[in-house]
């Protein structure tokens, strides 16, 4: 994945578009202040988050002592 670099002021102007960027096109994007890197504007991970497994876990069918045997 490509990161681009842009000036903090850059993001405020254009904030909207770079976070629609981010979460549509997936892109990357490194802050500057001056010339010194301070923050990254990045997408989350995809998937599910640890704290949704125990729902996940209680919406699977539970087996059957027959399939259980299978394995």
């Amino acid at each position: 994945m490509h990161t681009n670099t842009l000036s903090v002021t850059e993001m405020v102007r254009g904030f909207s578009d770079y976070v629609n960027r981010v979460a549509y096109r997936r892109e990357r994007f490194i802050l500057l202040k001056g010339r010194k890197p301070v923050a990254e504007l990045r997408p989350l991970p995809a998937g599910c988050r640890v704290g949704d497994l125990g729902d996940v876990l209680r919406s699977l069918a539970a087996w059957s002592a027959a399939e259980e045997a299978d394995c």
